[in-house]
């Protein structure tokens, strides 16, 4: 995000000190960090220019609860720089179960309109790079959506709780807010009254926890750029404890909120984070909210959701933990521009969740991947990317938002490698115009082709865009010592005429084994090896590192007719002779004893039924196998090059 220079940022700044000063908000002035960076942008970017007519660079929140009671009373001010020429109204998101009672400008009384789903304010003719602000009153039951929005349930111990999750269209069912993505808060303070006895988690930091008159007031602030549904609150009998944790900047307070009654067993548990929050940090850019803290909130939801700087959990399980975790990188700090593109989100967390395997308990990693694959595979269709963003159920499929799009991450490190990937991730996180901010599927792909060199257009097109994955057939045969290998895929849906992808294969024998690679390009083709020890057999993929589902076999119909090869011994060229049989070879290739294929030139004969092969000036003394396909059928004639200068 392109900060304001200091010059703009004090005068703002003591503008709208003035301006709460005179709204009675006394000593809660906010400090915005910057505008949204569509108000400032004067580069090129790969992110899209900001559609809104404003940028709200700051919020108060202030909200009267009863974990007791499903019902909210509002005070929303946000503050907002006009992006727009010719404005005259703001508009939010507000379910229409929600009833508006007034929206003021200071002390001032604005008209407005709030009928299907959109509260739209009279705020007279502002300029381009104005800065106002209005307060929504507000109160009512909420809507119920997606995974629930605002719930008000009991905990196991037999208390009431209420809690929040916006994930995906729920935010306007309880505030009134912006619900998009794209249309970041830059600053908030969120105050939030409720019985005393009660704690209230949120994001942010605690500043105060004030109590009077049989009501507590928990004031957090945020300081960081925050998507609507990001933004949480929940509210219960809580008991807390902390657990500082040792990062790059410093020591990070990680604050928890737990169910008097499950204390223990989060006290416990939650040790890993000692582990997961120092390798993330190391591995990626440091943790991103430092300023503040991170924290988990139990909840009454079977599952966990990443708001930012507090994730709430049901349980604190370490696969859990250190997904919700990996989410403020991936998520949190950079948004998914659409849900569209929720795998930059999803795929990555489940991913972040493997490499934590990867690097404390790596037998289990193979084991996650092997699960990840045996999901995906279940069924033939589905791409990573949500063409039906209506079907809240299609955008969280956690076979294809999670599991493809984790595995697909998987397969981009093991293509391009792991120094490449992982400087590819952090040049993501590091750019400064998605850093903050959202971002596209488009956006990852520049960074990792800029840092890996290479063209991945096909790559992200074939996994994320399109659907399915490979069957392949792996079938084998080894003559004179050459190891053949034909590979047959058939996708598993129409949208790809056929992957590329690679395949690791690992050869066993006598008590050795060796891995190659195979990189499929056809449907049908067949690779040669020289292994060096004879073959019992041959396992595809053993690490889980590549999405397909194999089968491997032995042998298939060799070509049965005899090849002759003269002159052998030979120092300058080979002749092959096919006078035996009435075929002539549909493709050939020539390798030496350890594998390497070499580079011939096909002179023209006089028969039909016969090669002459001309070997390079720089071929050595040695072992060489000329591999001859007659459509599908393979003979493996060998030769030696002797008395070469």
């Amino acid at each position: 995000m392109i900060s304001l220079p200091k010059v703009v940022f004090a005068l703002l700044y003591f503008a709208l000190s003035v301006f709460f000063t005179l709204s009675s908000y006394g000593n809660n002035t906010h400090l915005f960090r910057s505008v949204h960076p569509a108000a400032m942008m004067v580069v090129s970017s790969p992110v899209e220019i900001d559609p809104f007519p404003e940028n709200i660079i700051y919020q108060r929140m202030e909200w009267d609860l009863n974990p007791a009671e499903r019902y909210i009373k509002g005070k929303i001010t946000p503050v907002f720089i006009v992006v727009s020429e010719n404005y005259n109204v703001f508009v939010l998101d507000l379910t229409d179960s929600l009833v508006v009672d007034s929206v003021k400008r200071g002390s001032e009384a604005l008209s407005f309109t709030h009928s299907s789903g959109k509260l739209i304010m009279q705020t007279g003719e502002l300029p381009a790079g104005a800065t106002d602000s209005v307060t929504v009153f507000y109160q009512g039951v909420p809507a119920i959506s997606g995974f629930g929005s605002f719930e008000a349930t009991i905990t196991p111990g037999g208390n009431p709780i209420i809690w929040t999750l916006s994930q995906p269209y729920g935010s306007k069912d309880w505030w009134p807010c912006k619900q998009d993505s794209r249309d970041k808060t830059d600053s908030c303070d969120i105050f939030i009254k409720v019985p005393e006895g009660n704690k209230a988690a949120s994001n942010g930091r605690l500043m105060s926890s004030i109590t009077t008159n049989g009501k507590t007031i928990h004031h957090w602030r945020h300081r960081y750029p925050i998507a609507a549904y990001l933004v949480a609150i929940a509210v219960t009998n809580y008991v807390e404890f902390t657990n500082i944790v040792s990062v790059r900047e410093g020591e990070l307070e990680v604050l928890n909120y737990v169910y008097p009654e499950d204390l223990e067993q989060w006290l416990q548990d939650a040790g890993e984070i000692y582990k997961v929050l120092p390798f993330f940090d190391s591995l990626l850019t440091t943790y991103p909210f430092f300023k503040e803290k991170y924290g988990h909130a139990q909840f009454g939801w079977g599952g966990g959701m990443e708001h930012q700087t507090m994730s709430f959990m049901t349980t604190i399980h370490s696969s859990l933990m250190s997904h919700e975790l990996g989410h403020q990188w991936f998520g949190n700090y950079i948004t998914c521009a659409s849900w569209q593109d929720i795998w930059l989100n999803e795929g990555f967390a489940t991913y972040m969740t493997g490499l934590f395997f990867e690097r404390f308990y790596p037998d289990l990693f193979g084991i996650w991947k092997s699960e990840q694959v045996g999901l995906i595979t279940s069924q033939d269709d589905g791409s990573v990317f949500v063409y039906d963003t209506t079907s809240v159920g299609r955008i969280f499929d956690g076979r294809l938002s999670y599991a493809k799009g984790a595995m697909f991450l998987n397969m981009l490190r093991k293509t391009i490698g792991d120094e490449a990937f992982f400087q590819g991730l952090r040049h993501y996180l590091s750019d400064p115009l998605l850093a903050e901010n959202y971002a596209k599927t488009n956006d990852f792909k520049i960074h990792m082709e800029i840092v890996s060199g290479r063209d991945l257009a096909d790559f992200f097109d074939q996994w994320i865009m399109k659907e399915g994955f490979p069957r392949i057939n792996l079938s084998w045969q080894q003559s004179q010592d050459l190891l053949s290998i034909r590979a047959e895929q058939e996708p598993s849906h129409g949208s790809v005429e056929n992957f590329r992808t690679s395949v690791p294969v690992v050869l066993f024998g006598g008590g050795l084994k060796q891995q190659v690679v195979l990189e499929l390009n056809e449907l049908s083709e067949v690779f040669y090896s020289y292994p060096g020890f004879h073959i019992d057999s041959i396992k595809a993929d053993p690490e889980h590192d590549f999405l397909a589902l194999y089968k491997t076999s032995e042998g298939w119909p060799l070509y049965p007719l005899e090849i002759k090869a003269y002159p052998n011994p030979t120092s300058e060229f080979v002749i092959l002779d096919f006078s035996s049989g009435t075929a002539f070879p549909s493709s050939f290739k020539v390798f030496d004893i350890t594998g390497r294929e070499i580079e011939v030139q096909l002179k023209n004969t006089a028969s039909d039924f016969s090669m002459h092969l001309e070997f390079p000036k720089n071929t050595g003394n040695g072992l060489y196998y000329v591999a001859l396909d007659f459509n599908g059928l393979i003979k493996v004639v060998p030769f030696l090059i002797w008395d070469r200068e």
